[in-house]
């Protein structure tokens, strides 16, 4: 081989080996997976069932009110609700409602809007059992227009297979539902259903005796109701394209419920609400995945006509641990986000208090041993803020865990308060949250129009 040759060869195979190591040495660098605290999650669904055991001592409640000056810390042990210094309302419409409760022409609802720490009914099945106990009422709520499964109130809802089902992650329309989850069904479809029955294999006691349906249609659409083998009604649509809600009452809690749609062009139906006439409701509305219920990219006016319907009296936001794994500086794009959200639940009802749940412990495996996020602190004292400055009511969770480390505390309990994923809760953990909830939701309630508070700087 000639020299040119000879180095030209060597020059080329060099070359290669050199575009090789290169190849491979990206391929080696970590991916660095842009944050969307939004649509991010953390763990599959935890399992929806709910222990029974016996209540869980909790210790007497301290009132505290937020100082407005700005960000003021958090105090080191928050034993209730917190308050801004200048909110005079406090949670006085909703003692109020509760007060008046029997010339209330429907039922006054507690909407329960939280991540997947609220999945399968928890946290607000136990604050539901301990108010419909109190005030009276029955029903699990709002439930979405899909499968729905729920041995504590004895049900299971099929569907037949022709709807077409969006969720909070489609893009490509407005969403019109409170659950942000509707399904559509098309002339072009043909007949659709929803069965709804009580469970066979347990005992069955009364429970709802209210069908409430939410719906949109483009035209024309028959719409029956067969309750136990007994037609019970047949409603035609006659408000096209305007969200519309029709009332079913029933003698009893029927075993089999039967709701047929036949339309003429399209039909979207956006919830389905399962109730009592009068009484107290809790609506669990699980978003999993995000930090805030994303109302300002929905159908607005969808979701107020909703909102009408409903004679809400407290709103509760659950959220936090979607956001925990995005750190950043200052959050500024969630503070934006989530007080849009707050203000437009205060502008459609402005009468409903807001309660903000803070975020709760987290942990993380580091070195071997299971270590608090270090950014919980900043998102608590984030919620915090927001809170005061919406004049909404804040419960700060992770201090009634028992603060930073606690997580680890819950998931060694026995029996186990929160699961080994140190994220979510257990049965166990969901209903001892949800008990302190209905206590202090309770205490104010009994609590005098005239109320002692104390500031942050008092301790």
């Amino acid at each position: 081989m000639k020299p040119a040759r000879a180095f030209f060869f060597l020059f080329s195979v060099l070359s290669l080996f050199i575009l090789l190591s290169w190849l491979i040495n990206d391929l080696r660098k970590p991916v660095i997976v842009p944050a969307h605290p939004e649509i991010a999650d953390l763990s599959p669904p935890p399992a929806p069932a709910m222990s029974d055991s016996s209540q869980t001592v909790v210790p007497a409640r301290q009132d505290s009110t937020v100082e407005q000056n700005g960000k003021s810390p958090l105090p080191e042990h928050t034993d209730g609700f917190l308050f801004s210094a200048d909110d005079t309302v406090r949670l006085q419409p909703f003692r109020k409602k509760l007060k008046d409760l029997q010339h209330e022409q429907q039922p006054v609802r507690v909407l329960y809007f939280g991540d997947s720490q609220i999945e399968g009914d928890r946290i607000t099945a136990t604050l539901r059992d301990q108010f419909q106990g109190r005030f009276g009422g029955a029903g699990p709520g709002l439930i979405a227009a899909d499968k729905y499964y729920h041995t504590g109130h004895q049900l299971i809802m099929n569907r037949s297979d022709n709807w077409k089902l969006a969720d909070f992650m489609d893009r490509e329309e407005l969403n019109p539902s409170l659950l942000f989850r509707h399904a559509r069904l098309t002339a072009g479809d043909g007949e659709g259903w929803f069965r709804i029955n009580r469970l066979k294999f347990s005992k069955s006691k009364p429970d709802f005796s209210v069908l409430k349906l939410f719906f949109l249609s483009t035209g024309l659409c028959h719409i029956n109701i067969e309750a136990d083998g007994v037609p019970t009604d047949t409603v035609i649509s006659n408000t096209p394209n305007q969200l519309q809600c029709i009332r079913i009452p029933f003698q009893q809690t029927p075993n089999d419920l039967r709701i047929r749609f036949s339309p003429s062009d399209s039909l979207t139906v956006t919830s389905l609400s399962l109730e009592s006439p009068t009484g107290l409701l809790v609506d669990n509305i699980s978003l999993r995945g995000l930090s805030y219920p994303t109302f300002t990219r929905s159908d607005r006016q969808a979701l107020k006509n909703m909102l009408d319907e409903m004679n809400p009296g407290l709103f509760i936001l659950h959220f936090g641990v979607n956001l925990v794994p995005w750190p950043s500086e200052d959050y500024a794009l969630f503070r934006r986000s989530f007080t849009r959200q707050i203000r437009f639940l205060k502008e459609h009802c402005p009468s409903a208090p807001i309660l903000i749940i803070g975020v709760s412990d987290m942990s993380q495996r580091v070195e071997g041993a299971f270590v608090s996020y270090p950014n919980i602190q900043q998102i608590k004292q984030l919620q915090h803020e927001i809170a005061a400055e919406t004049h909404c009511v804040f419960f700060d969770l992770e201090a009634y865990m028992g603060g930073p480390g606690s997580m680890v505390d819950w998931v060694t309990a026995q029996p186990p308060l929160a699961r080994t994923d140190y994220t979510h809760f257990t049965g166990e953990g969901a209903k001892k949250i949800g008990l302190e909830l209905a206590r202090l939701l309770l205490e104010e309630r009994e609590q005098e129009q005239e109320q002692h508070t104390t500031t942050w700087n008092s301790r």
